[in-house]
């Protein structure tokens, strides 16, 4: 026979358990409720100690930076550094619940410089920090990339806050140092949360639930192109993780 305080123990948990139902917003109400009322939690950073630089000449350059040889003008140069810099989040409730949020400060400095003595010239820069985020969850061959049409292959890519983007037509001989450092970027939606991976890249909410669970390994990168840039370009990206 069930004692009474067995019966009353389980109404007790049905009742609890109710409760914590009922007081789960919806998402008409906050936007987000997987995060909704949940602390935030520090999870490390790339603090620009390893950046991109475009030089004329590769041989003098620090070697705790990429440096990439500018191509003489007018020519454009093309530039993608992977694995600048890593983070690895531990598994379970060391690592996130539903949010991976960021917040991005670029320090893009640069000169730019029309040799040309006699006619107008355009001269640009552009510069995107990416972020690939790697989980075994990823691995599973059946899951596709709505992005690639491919298996995800354990890992996906998002572009982080902050791209500079500079197209400026300079005169004969005309030169300008820019400097883009005073614009950081805070996390909104967040760079990778429950919402996007079930609604934009088609996981069940079993798989978001074990992608947060599991360990996850992020990586830096650095893409762009350039064109009448002068020599000592420096290009990073320090970025600064929070989850819930």
């Amino acid at each position: 026979m069930q004692s009474k305080y067995v019966a009353a123990c389980i109404a007790c948990l049905w009742i609890s358990t109710a409760s914590a139902q009922a007081d789960v917003p919806a998402i008409d109400d906050v936007g987000d409720p997987h995060s909704f009322g949940r602390p935030i939690k520090w999870r490390g950073a790339f603090l620009g100690t390893t950046g991109v630089l475009l030089r004329t000449d590769c041989s003098a350059a620090p070697a705790t930076d990429r440096c990439v040889q500018l191509q003489p003008p007018p020519a454009v140069t093309i530039f993608d550094e992977p694995d600048l810099d890593t983070i690895v989040l531990p598994a379970n409730s060391a690592s996130a619940r539903s949010l991976l949020c960021q917040v991005v400060s670029p320090y893009v400095h640069y000169t730019i410089f029309n040799p040309d003595p006699q006619s107008t010239s355009e001269a640009y820069a552009f510069v995107a920090a990416r972020l690939r985020i790697e989980s075994a969850v990823l691995a599973d061959p059946k899951l596709i990339n709505p992005l690639t049409g491919q298996p995800f292959g354990g890992s996906l890519e998002e572009t982080l806050p902050g791209t500079h983007d500079l197209y400026e037509n300079l005169g004969p001989l005309q030169g300008e140092e820019v400097w883009d450092i005073d614009r950081s970027r805070f996390c909104v939606g967040g760079i990778v949360s429950k919402a996007r991976l079930m609604d934009f890249y088609g996981l069940s909410a079993a798989q978001a639930t074990a992608f947060f669970a599991g360990e996850i390994t992020l990586r830096l990168r650095i893409r762009g192109s350039a064109k009448l840039l002068q020599t000592n370009a420096e290009l990073r990206f320090s970025v600064r993780f929070l989850s819930d």
